[in-house]
């Protein structure tokens, strides 16, 4: 990792996704940073991220948080964009110049990030948000009702604390689950695609900050056992692409080797006989692109 004079403090979660696309940012651009790890309220009871501590940092209580030189940055697609900027030279480039090019990977960012301005499952990466409430909704089933409530009753995200609250009494309904597969598998055509439209290894050529996204999101998919979608004949580029992406030295460093045991314990009991939505989401893929 890169020594500089700039200051880096990067508050995460091992699983959460959008820490995993800062990390991966980090690892990609060689540089180094200092690590705080930040137990999520809706993995375990000993949840930080909702404490006075982090919410001094972070008013939302979400992570990552970057800390620059005292400064923070909110949202993983900010702060890598923020990096990348800062220091265009180290490592990867993660942003082109073109002003064509960063319209154009804009656009795929607003379609691939866990965005709080858009539904569940209005876009690829909410819609992977989506998959992923049975996985949720299990850890939270872990934790006495009345802390949940407790916890979230003060969610200074409103929406976010009752859905979570819903989610320890009910679960989260089949309509949320429908609405993000058909999402996720309008968002793989539209992938598929855009690596069919020209020849590099990356989606837009060069290797980019959607890259990271997708990794994160694909490596979601991988958790959930849907993974095979990815190998589905519909969508014959997005296999291969995902192969490349989780083969980068950062995919590894920054997402595998950071793994919770007990949220691979948690994995492995929900869905030891696999996931029943993986049928229904190859169906859609198959239906979409028809």
């Amino acid at each position: 990792m890169e020594k500089s004079d700039h200051k880096f403090e990067v508050y995460h979660n091992p699983e959460s996704l959008c820490s995993q696309k800062v990390r991966v940012a980090f690892a990609e651009k060689q540089l180094d940073y200092t690590s705080h790890v930040i137990e999520l309220s809706d993995l375990t009871m000993k949840g930080e991220n909702l404490k006075p501590a982090y919410r001094k940092i972070n008013p939302n209580g979400i992570v990552p948080t970057l800390v620059h030189n005292g400064s923070p940055v909110y949202d993983s697609y900010e702060i890598i964009q923020y990096v990348d900027e800062l220091l265009p030279q180290a490592g990867t480039k993660l942003w082109p110049d073109d002003p064509q090019k960063r319209e154009e990977l804009e656009s795929w960012i607003f379609q691939s990030s866990l965005r709080n301005d858009q539904e569940i499952g209005a876009t690829m990466g909410t819609s992977v948000a989506g998959l992923s409430a049975p996985l949720l909704s299990f850890m939270l089933k872990r934790q006495p009702i009345l802390h949940v409530i407790k916890t979230y009753v003060g969610h200074p995200i409103r929406q976010r604390g009752f859905g979570f609250i819903m989610a320890r009494i009910a679960g989260f309904p089949p309509s949320l689950l429908a609405k993000s597969r058909d999402g996720m598998a309008e968002g793989l055509i539209r992938v598929d695609r855009q690596l069919a439209s020209h020849d590099g290894d990356w989606l837009l050529g060069e290797f980019s900050q959607v890259d990271i996204s997708l990794m994160a999101a694909f490596h979601r998919l991988d958790d959930l056992h849907l993974v095979d979608v990815l190998d589905h004949p519909s969508i014959p580029n997005v296999g291969p692409y995902w192969r490349r992406l989780s083969a980068r030295p950062s995919y590894a460093s920054a997402i595998v080797d950071w793994h919770n045991p007990e949220i691979r314990e948690a994995i492995g009991i929900l869905f030891s006989e696999g996931n029943p939505m993986l049928q229904d989401l190859n169906d859609a893929v198959e239906k979409c692109a028809a």
